[in-house]
């Protein structure tokens, strides 16, 4: 059965949206927004610093507007690749709180907030860290910049879980601009329980440009919470290109995939990406 996600915050530092405030005193407003008294006009501009969040299927964000004495303002925000852009109307001098939730499918994943009082006339920034709200399959570094005919080592890891007794993905690789030549376990966070390690499946298909890991902590009361590394896989850039390298967990299509907690239960999670930038010698 599937197993609903803990609602308190898993994952910290892997995004950061900055959502930029332009405040001017306003007396004529879009007859759709509610008139409020004296206000100003707010311009939010979300930027993702993490190129590859689209790896986490996030459909949609949503910016949250709350104070004292206020009428909550809820909007939900469209965005283009890493951007998103929005205006909307808000009361100067208020202490405002500004929440931004991100969700794949209905579920909440990300979720930040901060605080800020705008003045009218002035411009003012607040910046908000979203924090993943579910346990997630990862590849670090996010992003990286390497020469053709160079090699690169990812890491595959486990990300805020709880009672993480197998663990399943596959990592998916254009075959065209990049080879996999070696792959490597790392078992500390696996044994942190001083449980052993089955290894179902390591593999590699350079063909299909797909890595397999599935791999399970024996017995499953041995099981692993918080973060640490999997594996690593080391590639080789054979052509010159700004190329995505994905990760799969979804347990619909494979039931191979996914995280399991020691009691057999499928976790929620998100699997988030690697982005490589490879040049020209």
């Amino acid at each position: 059965m599937n197993e609903k996600h803990p609602m308190h915050v898993l994952r910290r530092f892997l995004l950061s949206v900055v959502v930029l405030f332009s405040f001017i005193q306003c007396s004529r407003m879009s007859p759709t927004e509610p008139q409020i008294k004296e206000a100003s006009a707010i311009s939010a501009s979300i930027k993702m610093t993490e190129k590859n969040y689209n790896a986490a299927s996030l459909d949609s964000l949503v910016l949250l507007i709350t104070g004292e004495a206020i009428t909550p303002i809820r909007r939900k925000i469209t965005f283009d690749g890493t951007k998103a852009m929005d205006k909307l109307q808000v009361p100067a001098g208020k202490i405002l709180t500004v929440a931004v939730t991100g969700y794949q499918d209905s579920t909440a994943v990300l979720y930040g907030s901060n605080t800020v009082t705008p003045p009218p006339g002035e411009e003012a920034n607040v910046q908000i860290k979203l924090d993943f709200l579910v346990p997630t399959i990862m590849l670090t570094p996010p992003d990286s910049v390497i020469i053709k005919d160079q090699f690169i080592d990812l890491y595959l890891s486990a990300r805020n879980v709880v009672e993480m007794a197998t663990f399943g993905c596959l990592v998916h690789f254009n075959p065209d601009v990049l080879q996999v030549v070696d792959l490597g376990r790392q078992d500390q966070f696996l044994q942190g329980n001083s449980g052993s390690i089955m290894q179902m499946e390591f593999t590699q298909d350079n063909s299909e440009g797909i890595v397999k890991a599935v791999l399970g902590i024996f017995p499953a009361s041995s099981a692993v919470s918080g973060s640490g590394y999997i594996g690593s896989i080391r590639f080789k850039a054979i052509k010159s290109d700004t190329t995505d390298i994905s990760i799969q967990v979804d347990n619909k299509k494979n039931s191979d995939l996914g995280l399991f907690d020691k009691n057999a239960n499928l976790m929620y999670s998100v699997g988030l990406g690697s982005r490589l930038y490879i040049q020209l010698p």
